[in-house]
């Protein structure tokens, strides 16, 4: 390989890097959101059955 040949090898390796570090955050952002969204579903559960006592009452 000549030198520019191992310069752009270089910069796709770090491109790659990158793009692995990008998929990683967004894999974290959607765990959080898939938590946020547990929670969120909890929480409805709770409100339904509280709303369910006050009107049998």
């Amino acid at each position: 390989m000549n030198q520019e040949e191992i310069k752009q090898m270089e910069l796709l390796e770090q491109a790659i890097d990158l793009f692995q570090q990008e998929v990683k955050a967004k894999d974290a952002l959607i765990q959080e959101q898939v938590k946020v969204i547990q929670a969120q579903e909890q929480h409805i559960d709770k409100l339904t059955g509280l709303l369910n006592q006050i009107f049998e009452e």
